[in-house]
């Protein structure tokens, strides 16, 4: 009887411990099954996103045909009059009389709206 025992209890024991042996399994695959889905993941993101991403950039607009007269220049030419500062100068005229009354004409552009 002891023996009949001994052998219920050690088959019972066998398939517990086969049965601890599949389930550890399936958790195994089912872990390498998520990880391979997050490696999918990963792959499948990593070809929609960019790495860092720098640019550099000066704004600088140059203005073909700008006249600039400096501080400097004025005291160097010491005009009296706003003619003398644009005498050099072919498109640019200065007209009228008084000081106060004179007005700067730019070639190719009407005195109304030269902004000076």
């Amino acid at each position: 009887m002891n023996d009949k025992r001994f052998r219920k209890y050690w088959s019972f024991s066998i398939f517990l411990s086969l049965l601890g042996t599949f389930e550890l399994e399936a958790k195994e695959e089912e872990k390498e099954e998520k990880k391979t889905e997050r490696n999918k993941d990963k792959e499948k993101n990593a070809q929609h996103t960019l790495g860092k991403v720098t640019t550099q950039a000066a704004k600088i607009f140059n203005y073909n045909n700008q006249t600039t007269i400096s501080s400097k220049e004025l005291e160097r030419r010491q005009a009296n009059q706003i003619s003398d500062m644009f005498r050099r100068n072919p498109n640019i005229n200065v007209g009228g009389g008084a000081v106060i009354a004179q007005k700067i004409y730019v070639r190719g552009i009407e005195d109304r709206l030269a902004r000076v």
